[in-house]
């Protein structure tokens, strides 16, 4: 079962200083590209790159291995093989123009037994969505077509999920996570509120540390492996990209963080991989921190297969990436976050560290 929480500020927290989105608002009728330029000079330094201008080196193996993972095949089997029959009657258009590839057999697909319930979820997804298109419905909308996504996309291995659903519009970044940028002849601290996030639904006990970038009193007490930044159709995908930007350089700061207070400095930070959503389409990021400079590079966008909710195959598509994405969290993200957390709590039931030293400590 998966939980759509819809978490506000709980307990009270400090105001954080006018940032720097609120500056730059205030003057720019650019304020993506601008943000975007600094945030390439501030601390740490967060750049954006094409996957075409990604060259593989022996540090970035885990990033490879997980570009690999989500976009290799994307199109290829996708769609289980018992949808077929659902798909020629009631959308013949698509059907036709649907490559065998993109089916699976019966035999290596655990849907098959609920195949027609599986086709009308994605009926019913495409009908959502467009229906926010045609009636120019808001941001809020299109965040629900976000939300119906990941419940089906949860539900594809029809077994108890490890994940929860958390709207985190009305929540903050802690501010010692977020990233700064110069202004003028000073720093600031550069905040954005974000959408969604992916939590993992085990709960942990961190010993006074904190388990998550987020300052609210539910969401910092839970491992978030990734965030979504919607806009409805339309929308700026720029400032959805920035958004994103900011939250992948907090979650990575945050995962630093656990690192300093790690007694086993070569354990690695992994990997980070968020989304944007702007009206049917579907883009993720892939984010991650140098190890030997602290900086953080942002890869992306990624669109394998017109991956989105714009038809029947676009959203199998988006399942089945989503699928994907979804195991490498369980299975390679959060072991390994919790080889941090596990290794700071030892460091300070050794004595080695105090919860409240800076996470910027070496």
């Amino acid at each position: 079962m998966y939980e759509n929480n819809s978490v506000g500020m709980a307990t009270a927290v400090p105001a954080l200083p006018s940032t720097a989105l609120e500056h730059l608002h205030s003057g720019s009728p650019d304020v993506a590209k601008q943000t975007l330029k600094l945030m390439a000079r501030g601390t740490p330094h967060v750049r954006l790159i094409p996957p075409s201008a990604f060259h593989s080196d022996l540090d970035m193996k885990s990033v490879m291995k997980l570009r690999k993972l989500l976009v290799r095949d994307a199109t290829i089997a996708v769609i289980p093989e018992c949808v077929r029959d659902f798909s020629s009657v009631r959308s013949p258009a698509i059907y036709a123009e649907t490559p065998e590839s993109a089916y699976l057999g019966d035999l290596h697909d655990a849907t098959c037994a609920h195949g027609d319930e599986l086709w009308f979820d994605v009926e019913d997804l495409q009908k959502t969505a467009q229906a926010c298109l045609s009636k120019l419905k808001d941001k809020n909308a299109w965040c629900q077509v976000v939300n119906d996504v990941l419940a089906v996309s949860m539900r594809l291995d029809l077994k108890e999920t490890s994940f929860e659903i958390n709207n985190i519009q009305s929540q903050s970044i802690d501010a010692r996570f977020l990233p700064s940028i110069p202004i003028d002849t000073r720093v600031e601290k550069i905040d954005s509120r974000s959408d969604i996030a992916i939590a993992m639904s085990e709960q942990n006990d961190g010993r006074d540390m904190l388990l998550s970038p987020m300052s609210d009193a539910y969401t910092s007490t839970m491992c978030l492996p990734c965030a979504i930044e919607v806009e409805r159709h339309g929308g700026s995908a720029e400032e959805a990209e920035l958004r994103l930007m900011i939250w992948q350089a907090s979650a990575l700061s945050h995962l630093q963080y656990l690192h300093n207070f790690c007694g086993d400095q070569a354990l690695p930070v992994p990997p980070v991989v968020g989304w944007t959503v702007v009206g049917h389409t579907w883009s993720f990021y892939i984010a991650w921190k140098d190890d030997r400079l602290g900086n953080v590079t942002t890869m992306g966008p990624f669109s394998p297969g017109n991956a989105g909710t714009s038809d029947a195959v676009s959203i199998f598509v988006l399942l089945s990436i989503w699928k994907k994405l979804f195991r490498w969290l369980e299975c390679e993200y959060y072991p390994a976050y919790c080889k941090l957390l596990q290794g700071g709590i030892d460091s300070f039931e050794q004595g080695e560290r105090k919860p409240g030293c800076s996470y910027y400590d070496e």
